[in-house]
């Protein structure tokens, strides 16, 4: 069975981890015989630099044609209140725009382990993380791409 991945790697710390959830779907591939054909498009700041668009009709045909789409993180600072850097029709949930309030590692922890539970109303697919070692790995990952990392409670 060949399935196609399109690979939005995105911003800051999205490549790096994109690299890492690679190894572990090229494990599945060894394990099962399922074939990953992957291909790579740009979105975020990456797509913004290079095609002044977030999410460039080229990558939109990519994700169009793929059998499941990979998504890293996007965000950079140098586009936070640039009304370019906005994607047409994609809008966080009011409820999680709204939400606020300071996250520390017991919110965040809280949120992983179920993100619809945690805030009420919001539209995340994402199913959260129930192993306590899985949000704990998370979590430790996330601190340590941190230039002033929280510390630890």
């Amino acid at each position: 069975m060949i399935k196609n991945i399109a690979v939005l790697a995105g911003d800051g710390i999205g490549p790096e981890v994109m690299k890492e959830a690679i190894k572990v779907l090229d494990v599945i591939v060894c394990k099962t015989g399922v074939t990953f054909n992957y291909t790579n498009a740009l979105v975020g700041a990456s797509a913004i630099d290079s095609e002044n668009n977030p999410f460039p009709d080229s990558t939109k045909r990519i994700c169009e044609s793929s059998d499941a789409i990979l998504f890293g993180a996007i965000g950079d600072p140098k586009y936070d209140n640039n009304p370019k850097a906005k994607i047409e029709g994609f809008a966080y949930s009011k409820e999680l725009s709204e939400f606020g309030g300071q996250w520390g590692y017991e919110e965040l922890a809280q949120f992983l382990y179920n993100p619809k539970e945690y805030i009420k109303g919001t539209k995340m697919n994402f199913a959260g993380l129930k192993k306590v070692q899985d949000r704990a790995n998370l979590v430790l990952f996330l601190r340590e791409q941190s230039d002033n990392p929280a510390p630890l409670p």
